[in-house]
């Protein structure tokens, strides 16, 4: 798409093309992602108009390293000031002792093995029945206000079984890459966008500008963009995705009418430079082949959990080179690698390439479609409705007695609205 085009297109959905004083952009001319969009139409031109610049928006990818930001109607992305800040808390990676067995994430998700490299992976929820989420502390120590509303993470994680040119001469090390979405991260009330790197097994002092988790663990952040904490009822207005290239790895994040970008490194070269806060990769784009997708605790190893009732339905798709399903890993294999989790029960995985997702409809002609047109899984995760069984003597509940009661389907109309933001 050239720029006449994307000028043309804006023009009619009546958007307004400004570009001074924002980043400039370049144009792309690849093909477009595996990302799913709504197969609906609608007859609202101001609902067409946005449609029309996710879009546009999607084929402007940011030019350079740094964090970005753009806003409806403006067509171009604005260069914003990154943040710098080191986690509240030492952050910790899988711990497989916490968290309970029907608990997502924490070793216990559903994971997307590709058929080759992947170079962009992105999420979306449909959700059905949530109405509140607290997160939960995995240690007294962790979080020192306790238990906190709408306290959540979203997370892309890579495989953690590959050396990387990050590694060096340490041939025992493996890498391993966050792209993180955190309410409340570093500071009350205000989320960041960033990305995550990690070394294990790394033997001696970790490189400058890397902390130690461990003896044998260096990790480091990416520099931050600043975001609103977005409620967790409102997920479903959200895409994530993470990007990786020789060139660059990058987080993003779309919710309502914006979309922030944050891009850095992917090449370790930058490791070990003396003040270093660009984000100097692990050379993740070499290794990845494995991504885990899902909303969990807070870092710390902490648990979202959500209220009775919630449910979940996780449409994950990938760019790998290759136009084959990938396939789906089950959480009885050991998949996922956060240490963080939810108190959500894993449902069935499907796996496809070029489909209509309808994400765990139970009536396919109340259900308005998601077409993928690359590789992809979609799996659900809830959490049951408990009901009292009443004594039939005594007219009373009977104490102590759950029964699980079947989430309904979602609603007609019910949307999933994946835009591809850039590589």
């Amino acid at each position: 798409m050239n720029t006449r085009t994307i000028a043309a297109i804006a023009l009619v959905a009546g958007l307004v093309v400004e570009t001074q004083g924002f980043a400039q952009v370049a144009i792309s001319t690849g093909t477009s992602a595996s990302i799913a969009t709504v197969a609906a139409t609608t007859s609202d031109p101001e609902q067409a108009a946005r449609k029309t610049w996710r879009s546009v928006m999607a084929n402007i990818p940011v030019q350079g390293k740094g964090c970005f930001h753009a806003s409806y109607p403006k067509v171009a992305w604005e260069s914003e000031a990154c943040k710098v800040a080191k986690p509240r808390n030492p952050p910790l990676h899988v711990n497989r002792t916490v968290g309970a067995p029907e608990a997502a994430g924490n070793d216990g998700d559903y994971v997307a093995q590709a058929q080759g490299l992947i170079t962009f992976a992105a999420g979306q929820f449909s959700e059905s029945g949530v109405t509140s989420e607290t997160g939960v502390a995995a240690c007294q120590e962790c979080i020192v206000d306790g238990p906190l509303p709408n306290e959540y993470s979203l997370q892309i994680n890579t495989n953690t079984n590959d050396y990387s040119a990050a590694c060096g001469d340490y041939s025992n090390c493996i890498v391993w890459q966050q792209f993180i979405y955190s309410t409340d991260y570093f500071y009350r009330d205000e989320a960041a966008l960033f990305m995550q790197y990690w070394l294990f097994n790394w033997t001696g002092k970790c490189p400058n500008g890397w902390m130690t988790s461990d003896t044998t663990s260096c990790y480091k952040n990416s520099n931050y963009a600043s975001l609103p904490d977005i409620p967790v009822t409102q997920l479903s207005q959200v895409t994530f995705y993470g990007a990786a290239n020789s060139d660059a790895d990058s987080v993003g994040l779309q919710y309502g009418d914006d979309v922030w970008v944050v891009t850095a490194n992917d090449s370790s070269s930058d490791n070990g430079r003396d003040n270093d806060t660009s984000g100097g990769g692990v050379d993740i784009s070499s290794v990845w082949t494995q991504v885990e997708f899902n909303v969990v605790g807070d870092g710390n190893l902490a648990q979202a959990s959500f209220n009775a009732g919630a449910q979940f339905n996780v449409l994950l798709t990938i760019e790998d080179g290759s136009q084959s399903a990938p396939a789906c890993i089950p959480p009885q294999d050991g998949a996922g690698t956060t240490g963080e989790s939810n108190n959500l029960t894993l449902g069935t995985c499907q796996t496809g390439v070029g489909n209509k997702v309808y994400l765990g409809c139970g009536d396919q002609d109340d259900c308005v479609p998601a077409i993928v047109t690359g590789p992809y899984i979609e799996f659900s995760e809830k959490r049951p409705s408990p009901i009292q069984v009443i004594c039939a003597f005594c007219g009373s509940p009977v104490p102590n007695e759950p029964v699980s009661l079947q989430v309904a389907p979602l609603q007609k109309n019910s949307t999933v609205n994946f835009t591809r933001l850039n590589r």
